[in-house]
């Protein structure tokens, strides 16, 4: 089952849309009988990837995203995306 998650646009309740996107991804995959669920997110976006250390998700494989002209992009901590590497 593959789950594609947009971002949103920065603001109050994105930490909270972050954990509510997580909590239905959780839920999802426990109702369809999955025993692992598979997220991306780069580290550079470290809140993020903090919040789902926390939850137990655990690196599986590292990656590199390079932006010209090296700048962060949508790779900033303030960000809270989960990629769809597929």
């Amino acid at each position: 089952m593959l789950y594609q998650i947009r971002g949103r646009k920065a603001g109050t309740k994105r930490r909270a849309g972050f954990r509510s996107i997580l909590d239905a991804c959780e839920a999802l995959a426990s109702l369809s009988g999955m025993s692992r669920l598979v997220a991306w997110v780069n580290t550079g976006r470290y809140k993020a990837y903090h919040k789902m250390i926390v939850r137990g998700f655990r690196a599986d494989m590292q990656g590199v995203a390079m932006h010209s002209p090296n700048k962060s992009g949508y790779n900033r901590p303030n960000a809270y995306i989960i990629d769809d590497w597929c």
